[in-house]
């Protein structure tokens, strides 16, 4: 689904209003690809169809914010990252942008002190895009291009876990300081 499918998805309208109110109360927000660009509209931020569909193992960058950022303390300025999305935001007015690639150029952004988008994803495992390849890729790459991208995974399993759990451990950072008030 896409953000923009409203009339399909009834729920990404109430997703949207619950996403702004969450915002407005400063509750931490971490927004993975789809999440990412439902928080990014709810910033105001253009969604639009990314200029290539990204499917597969990528690698990332992290700009001079998102080397400062504490979402990325302790990680790699290049990381491994998998997408699988045909959609792209703008960075929101106000947002600070943290991780780029090429072709698409917006990763991740910091909206406030404590909302992230991730375009890419963290929260995947093998066995996962294994269920995505088996749901979704009647028109995408060709088989061979999927058993090397899910070989990969597998191959990548244990770093890539090492990562997300980085990441989250550093949301979680994020979020006790707000709480307790530090920086």
């Amino acid at each position: 689904m896409n953000v923009y499918e409203e009339d399909k998805h009834s729920f990404l309208k109430e997703e949207d209003g619950f996403l702004k109110k969450a915002l407005e109360e400063g509750i931490p927000i971490l927004g993975i690809c789809l999440g990412a660009q439902l928080l990014a509209k709810a910033c105001r931020a253009k969604i639009k169809k990314a200029e290539s569909k990204e499917i597969g193992w990528y690698k990332v960058n992290l700009t001079e914010k998102g080397r400062q950022d504490p979402l990325f303390d302790n990680l790699s300025s290049e990381l491994n990252a998998f997408q699988w999305h045909q959609d792209s935001f703008e960075i929101p007015k106000g947002g600070v942008h943290l991780v780029e690639s090429w072709p698409c150029a917006n990763q991740a952004f910091r909206f406030g002190r404590n909302a992230y988008g991730l375009q890419f994803h963290i929260e995947v495992t093998p066995e996962m895009i294994e269920s995505w390849i088996n749901a979704y890729t009647k028109s995408e790459p060709k088989e061979s291009d999927l058993k090397d991208m899910l070989i990969e995974s597998y191959k990548r399993k244990e770093s890539f876990r090492k990562q997300a759990d980085l990441i989250y451990f550093n949301f979680a950072r994020v979020i006790a300081a707000q709480k307790t008030g530090i920086d």
